[in-house]
């Protein structure tokens, strides 16, 4: 249950472009859900997904009391009703009247936004009081919960996430970013969108809605791009902020970087050894001296910086260290992981292994991807894959080499027959759907079992 100002009806109807039927009531209290414990002053809002239908749940919300409904669908019903093109986008609209003072930061981007959402929050709670989006909670939902949960907050930050052309453009419209970011534009979601510039379009869709700052990749398309009055800062090689030296140690990366805006050199400490995370956090460190936070305060915001569950997380087992980046997959953020797996065998001298699912949504472009992947952990000196699903043969063929499993239990038998009670680095990755969390936690509990 969200709670809010009071409104009227006839006001909510107003801000969200829908048409009141029955009387003007007043309402102080928000749900979306019939099974929370409701108080006087509710209005629901009937939200609909890919798995629910909050319209089969009106009846019993207008026998639990309910004082208003917000609805697409047309109803009977003993209790006021606002009618609307989209609950969701209702939802939505609403939580922006909400917004206030606080200062949005708008993160986007293929792979890599709920890290650099959790960077920039750490880094800006050393000096403000910040909200944002839980975990990767990144659609109008998610969104409109960040937005009605700020009570006085200085900073709110959104991820912002899409499958098709238009969704930024409605989170950001609403939201209207005081400083947006756009991590990167890659080859994720290419099933739905059909080509890396589509995606790229989708991606620059939050720029039209930016009051002061966009935060962008160093690259000629991003430099290209008209703006307005907004202000462009380019993270990367040949842009305003950019790395120098990278030194990899068994705790974290160590990093040396130039800021041309500022006109400083500074080194900050991350502990990760996924290399991306210094881009990444060159995107925090940014926004850091944007809002004068001291430049000590940054680099302690970056290094106290925690990945969410199943991120990039790194744990031991025994004598076999586990990188646990399991959450979800895409060409490039995958290639970053092998790099990542490299890094920690080198350091710690153990031989390099890695379990991989498939990746989604690739769509005609899978065959080919997979087997690029094979390609490239071949060349960069994975000792042995694992492979399960669809594509698990091109990624074999890629590598040339591999057996192909046709369940989880068989290839984490496989795993542990082979690596006995030897050392080694692990890497568990693979896309959402694969549910490759499973093979985590069967591995936690062999492992401690023997």
């Amino acid at each position: 249950m969200i709670r809010t100002r009071a409104y009227r009806a006839s006001e909510i109807a107003k801000i969200v472009d829908g048409e009141l039927v029955g009387e003007d009531t007043l309402i102080d209290k928000i749900s979306t859900d019939t099974r929370e414990e409701w108080l006087d002053g509710i209005c629901f809002f009937a939200l609909s997904g890919d798995t629910f239908n909050g319209s089969d749940f009106i009846e019993l919300a207008v026998k639990k009391g309910v004082r208003l409904i917000v609805t697409q669908k047309v109803v009977q019903c003993n209790a006021p009703v606002i009618y609307v093109k989209d609950a969701r986008i209702a939802f939505l609209k609403l939580a922006g009247d909400n917004i206030g003072k606080t200062k949005i930061i708008g993160v986007t981007g293929s792979v890599g936004k709920t890290t650099v959402k959790e960077m920039i929050k750490s880094v800006l709670s050393k000096k403000y009081k910040v909200c944002g989006t839980l975990d990767n909670h990144n659609n109008e939902i998610g969104v409109a919960q960040a937005l009605f949960s700020i009570t006085d907050e200085d900073f709110c930050v959104l991820e912002m996430g899409m499958r098709k052309r238009g969704e930024i453009d409605l989170l950001a419209s609403v939201s209207k970013p005081f400083v947006s970011v756009i991590v990167n534009a890659g080859n994720a979601h290419l099933e739905k969108l059909g080509s890396e510039e589509e995606i790229f379009k989708a991606k620059c869709e939050i720029l039209s809605h930016t009051q002061e700052y966009s935060i962008l990749p160093s690259e000629n398309r991003f430099k290209e791009l008209d703006l307005g009055d907004v202000a462009p800062i380019f993270i990367g090689e040949s842009g305003d902020i950019f790395l120098e030296d990278i030194l990899f140690e068994t705790d974290g990366i160590t990093y040396r970087a130039r800021d041309k805006l500022f006109n400083t050199d500074f080194t900050v400490k991350i502990e990760s050894l996924f290399a991306h995370n210094c881009t990444n956090s060159l995107i925090a460190y940014c926004i850091g001296r944007l809002f004068d936070i001291p430049l000590e305060s940054i680099q302690k915001g970056i290094l106290e910086f925690k990945n969410c569950k199943n991120r990039e997380n790194v744990f031991k087992l025994d004598k076999i260290t586990i990188i646990d980046d399991c959450y979800n997959s895409s060409y490039n953020s995958l290639k970053s992981a092998l790099k990542a797996l490299i890094q920690y065998s080198q350091l710690e001298r153990k031989p390099s292994y890695a379990i991989i699912g498939d990746m989604l949504e690739i769509g005609e472009n899978s065959k080919k991807y997979h087997e690029k992947i094979g390609e490239f952990a071949r060349k960069i000196g994975v000792k042995k894959l694992y492979c399960y699903g669809e594509f698990s043969r091109y990624i074999y063929k890629g590598f040339k080499g591999g057996q192909e499993f046709f369940s989880k239990e068989s290839l984490i038998d496989a795993f542990l027959s082979d690596i006995g009670k030897n050392d080694g680095v692990v890497l568990v990755k693979a896309s959402r759907g694969m549910e490759f969390e499973k093979i985590i936690e069967i591995l936690k509990e062999r492992i401690n079992e023997g």
